[in-house]
C-alpha cells in the first residue's frame, strides 16, 4: 500500500506497471542511492505541481539525485 503523502505518487499497481520500463542500477556501476520509485515520484511531483527544483519537498530524495536521472532520462527517450 502507498503511504505516501502526494497526489502524484504512484500507487503500489502504478509501480508495477511502470517499474520495467526504467532502466536499472547507476550507469556507473554505483548502487542506487535512492530507491528508483522515490526518484519517479519525485519527478511526478516536480512535473504535475509545476514547483522549482529547490523547493521539492523533503520527503523526496536530494534534488541532485533527482535531477540527473531525469535529464539522463529526457536525453535517451525513457
Amino acid at each position: 500500500m502507498n503511504t505516501y503523502p502526494y497526489a502524484s505518487d504512484l500507487t503500489d499497481a502504478e509501480w508495477a506497471l511502470l517499474a520495467p520500463l526504467f532502466p536499472r542500477g547507476h550507469p556507473a556501476g554505483r548502487r542506487q542511492t535512492y530507491p528508483l520509485r522515490r526518484i519517479v515520484d519525485a519527478i511526478f511531483y516536480l512535473l504535475r505541481t509545476r514547483v522549482q527544483w529547490r523547493v521539492l519537498p523533503h520527503e523526496y530524495p536530494l534534488r541532485g539525485a533527482v535531477l540527473y536521472p531525469y535529464a539522463r532520462w529526457r536525453e535517451d527517450d525513457t
